[in-house]
């Protein structure tokens, strides 16, 4: 069996997904480099923290320009092409966001330890007796009416419909809640979308949280007693940080490569390999970028060569000018018109900047034509509710 360590939504989540990596976890083993997009979303929950207890210490509700200058203060930690995405989604909180509540935490860690009987005790972040522990990025008591206030951030670019938006992650918050605050009759819960101003909020009584914790309990004895962990294939596999270590793509071999199939078993499996050996080729491909980077292109036998070759790419980013040059050479207008095309983020960009009223932006809207069109892609399942 494994040593016992404190989990956290996210390493729950993990063993839901794989077990075999959850247990590399477990078990402390090196990881792959984070993703740009893992690494996005801890830039900017730490701009939303920093944002935050700067408004409170000067005594302000907002400040657009704090938040810019924050912003770009901590894109240096992205990639270029996260940076200018970073302070747009600062904006957008700093707009969207006011931080006037005197009682209001900021990113509160803590750990709970949950009972044979379901009592919660509370522990610091780093206690190893801690059950279950979380940051809640904001908490706010409202003692007066026995409620607590639990928001979590969301940097996501997909806003999920509402029937899918809630998932583990808030009733292991509502559980941290109530241990800090045990007097609390009812826990509300918020998701909160930054990118489009958008909330999905929960409630749970201070009985259903309980009902919780006792079935998290049961969960977390269950992972700790496991004596197997089997890899288990899915979407998680194009982000999972130990593929490295992983059994089944090292299994991988190539007697099936042009295999034709016959059942929906054989399907499957393929489809399996298929994500093993996606995720291979990928890591595989860094490695190699990572070394061209040091040494200059990989020459190989045939003299062709692997490494950066340069393209071309032709843009007209003064298209005002552009217009004026192909009127002024006797073009006519509607030919102009009929080629130029625009996307449906600019012209949302646009009318957001004009501050044009709701009925307006939706009329213009309506001008859109939509169209549907099918790709061969994986195509993510529902992430489970709780145990």
């Amino acid at each position: 069996m494994l040593e016992p360590r404190t989990l956290s939504y996210h390493s729950i989540r993990h063993f839901r997904e794989c077990p075999q990596s959850f247990k590399f976890w477990a078990e402390r083993r090196d990881r792959l480099p984070e993703p740009p997009l893992m690494l996005f979303g801890k830039v900017a929950h730490e701009l939303f923290y920093r944002y935050g207890e700067t408004l409170r210490k000067k005594g302000r509700a907002s400040d657009l320009e704090l938040a810019r200058s924050l912003a770009m203060e901590l894109s240096g930690e992205l990639p270029p092409a996260l940076q200018e995405d970073l302070v747009s989604l600062a904006e957008k909180f700093a707009l969207n966001h006011f931080f006037s509540e005197a009682d209001a935490q900021l990113e509160v860690g803590a750990g709970v330890r949950i009972g044979e009987d379901g009592e919660l005790e509370l522990k610091d972040f780093d206690d190893p007796e801690a059950t279950v522990r979380g940051r809640i990025d904001y908490l706010l008591p409202q003692t007066e009416d026995g409620r607590v206030l639990v928001v979590d951030y969301k940097t996501s670019w997909n806003l999920p419909p509402k029937s899918e938006a809630f998932d583990e992650q808030l009733y292991i918050y509502s559980v941290l809640a109530l241990a800090l605050y045990p007097e609390a009759e009812t826990i509300s819960l918020v998701l909160d979308f930054v990118r489009y101003d958008a909330k999905r909020v929960m409630e749970l009584t201070k009985e259903q949280a309980l009902w919780y914790a006792h079935r998290l309990r049961k969960l977390v004895k269950r992972i700790w007693e496991s004596e197997e962990f089997p890899a288990q294939v899915g979407a998680h596999c194009e982000t999972c940080l130990y593929a490295h270590h992983c059994d089944a793509i090292k299994n991988l071999d190539g007697s099936w490569l042009y295999k034709t199939i016959k059942t929906p078993e054989e399907a499957r499996e393929m489809a399996e390999r298929y994500l093993l050996l996606n995720k291979a080729v990928k890591h595989l491909k860094k490695a190699l970028e990572v070394w061209v980077n040091s040494h200059g292109a990989i020459e190989l036998g045939d003299g062709s060569k692997l490494g950066y070759k340069p393209r071309t790419k032709t843009t007209f980013p003064d298209s005002k000018r552009v217009i004026n040059a192909l009127l002024d050479a006797g073009v006519e207008r509607d030919l102009i018109w009929e080629k130029l095309s625009i996307s449906k983020t600019a012209v949302q960009s646009i009318m957001k900047k004009a501050k044009l009223p709701k009925e307006v932006r939706e009329s213009i809207m309506d001008l859109a034509e939509v169209e549907t069109e099918t790709r061969f892609e994986l195509i993510k399942g529902e992430r489970e509710k709780g145990e």
